[in-house]
């Protein structure tokens, strides 16, 4: 079964989800079902900055963990905006992403000309890593999130269609690849080729087939044309009476 996106915004700057997620809901994504709180507490546990917050470790404990249960549950493709992240450490990026391993995460930021954090690139491949306009309206983005979420399908889509015809290729042609078969078919062995030709290195053998085959050219030749003369006369005579 294919992994469910789980589009990941991490900043830099706060967006409001709560405008965004009807739009979101008409592309198909889904927010997963949690409080403010929890999405600013998970931030604040991953990156450990919880005493710069005025907040207490176990006020912030298990919310990164909560949140990922809640987007589980919506069973589909989710958007979940944590912007604390933008500054995370590869170790801290890494640790987030642990928590998503049901999903396909797909790197979702709003920093305009700023190159995405390399914390994060490092871990998520180019092709999932979307830079976005600075200060989109919420339902800018979220039909730009929709549009991300569309483009991941079709790409998934067409790499399990090049798969499918991939193994119907190797069906048809025995379990080897069609270039192999095609070649097999169409050239001959070097042994067979070898012992074809080895006698005609040999010069008595080179004239002796060079003699035969005028003979009997020659043979069917004479044969040719008498049996023209002979076909021809005999219509002729047969219908007139008379000979040419």
């Amino acid at each position: 079964m294919a992994k469910r996106l789980l589009l990941l915004h991490v900043g830099p700057g706060a967006v409001d989800v709560s405008a965004m997620t009807e739009a979101l809901a008409l592309g198909g994504v889904a927010v997963p079902a949690a409080d403010a709180d929890t999405f600013a507490h998970a931030g604040i546990e991953i990156r450990r900055s919880h005493k710069a917050a005025g907040l207490k470790r176990k006020q912030v404990e298990g919310a990164w963990a909560r949140l990922c249960r809640r987007a589980r549950k919506t069973r589909s493709d989710c958007f979940v905006s944590v912007p604390d992240l933008f500054e995370a450490t590869p170790e801290q990026a890494a640790l987030a992403l642990d928590g998503l391993a049901d999903f396909r995460v797909v790197l979702v930021v709003t920093s305009g000309f700023t190159a995405p954090p390399s914390a994060w690139t490092g871990l998520v491949t180019r092709e999932r890593t979307h830079v976005l306009p600075a200060h989109l309206a919420p339902d800018q983005l979220a039909a730009q999130v929709a549009r991300i979420a569309l483009m991941e399908e079709e790409a998934r889509l067409d790499r399990r269609l090049a798969k499918v015809t991939r193994r119907r290729r190797m069906l048809s042609t025995g379990g080897q690849p069609p270039d192999a078969t095609r070649q097999c078919g169409c050239q001959a062995s070097s042994s067979s080729v070898r012992a074809a030709t080895a006698c005609g290195s040999v010069p008595s053998a080179s004239c002796w087939m060079v003699t035969s085959s005028k003979t009997i050219r020659s043979e069917w030749r004479a044969a040719i044309h008498t049996c023209c003369r002979t076909s021809a006369l005999s219509p002729y005579s047969t219908a007139s009476g008379r000979r040419p």
